[in-house]
């Protein structure tokens, strides 16, 4: 059985929660992440692995001393270079991630990152 509307719309506004923390370009523990977006830990990891899947990479820090060893998480840069941050923003925001009508016509999650790079 495949997700419906609702778990998928679901699952985009949490990955746009992600997103936004992430659209500075810099690096962002995954604790703090976890607290500004309000999601659960294992909500959270869920979809911080399937974005690293593609625009979203992880660091671990074993140098810092600390255990468990903090994970920190930021965009790309070679996909997002900073001057291009706030653009690529509002288009995951708004254009790709809150958009219904586009998977109602599709029906194709790989859809979306292709309306990303369109001219």
């Amino acid at each position: 059985m495949g997700k419906g509307i609702r778990q998928i719309n679901d699952a985009l506004e949490k990955r746009q929660q992600i997103l936004s923390v992430l659209s500075d370009g810099q690096w962002h523990r995954h604790k703090e992440i976890l607290e500004k977006t309000k999601l659960s830990p294992t909500t959270l990891s869920k979809h911080l692995k399937e974005l690293e899947k593609g625009i979203v990479e992880k660091r671990i820090d074993i140098e810092s001393g600390e255990y468990p060893y903090p994970v920190y998480y930021r965009l790309k840069p070679e996909l997002f270079p900073k001057r291009d941050l706030e653009l690529w923003s509002y288009l995951i925001s708004k254009t790709v991630i809150q958009s219904e009508e586009l998977w109602k016509k599709y029906q194709r999650p790989e859809i979306f990152v292709e309306l990303l790079f369109l001219p």
